[in-house]
C-alpha cells in the first residue's frame, strides 16, 4: 500500500514546460504538448500524461511505474468532465446529414438557435 502523500498529481501549467522538457530528455523522448498531469515524487517531476492524446513519460526508477498507473487512473476520471458538446449536439452527429437538416429546419420553426447545428451539418 502508498500513502495518499506519497506522491503529489496535478495538472502541467506554463511553470512546468522546462521540468516536462528535462524529463523528455532523460527518457529520449518527444515532450508532451498540450495539457498534462504531471507527477511528482520527493518535489521532482517524476512522470506526466498527456491528457490530449494519453502519451506517458516518465522515469525509470521503480516509484514511477506505480505513479504512472496513478496519472492513469486520475486521467481516467476526468476525462468525462472535460468539455464536450452537448447531448443534442451529440445525438445530431450520429444522424444522416439529409436528416440533420429536416432538424435544422424543424429547429428553426420552433425559434431555437440554428447556427451552432449548421457549423456541425458543415463539419
Amino acid at each position: 500500500m502508498f500513502a495518499a502523500n506519497t506522491y503529489r498529481i496535478r495538472i502541467a501549467t506554463e511553470q512546468d514546460i522546462d521540468a516536462l522538457h528535462r524529463l523528455a530528455d532523460r527518457n529520449s523522448a518527444r515532450p508532451l504538448e498540450g495539457h498534462a498531469l504531471i507527477g511528482e515524487i520527493d518535489g521532482e517531476v517524476s512522470a506526466a500524461l498527456s491528457l490530449t492524446d494519453g502519451r506517458v513519460v516518465a522515469d525509470s526508477s521503480p516509484r514511477a511505474g506505480h505513479l504512472v498507473a496513478n496519472l492513469r487512473a486520475r486521467a481516467t476520471s476526468a476525462w468525462p468532465y472535460s468539455p464536450s458538446s452537448s447531448l443534442s449536439d451529440r445525438l445530431l452527429q450520429g444522424l444522416p446529414a439529409w436528416y440533420r437538416a429536416t432538424a435544422l429546419q424543424s429547429n428553426a420553426a420552433a425559434g431555437e438557435d440554428v447556427e451552432r447545428e449548421r457549423e456541425l451539418i458543415q463539419a
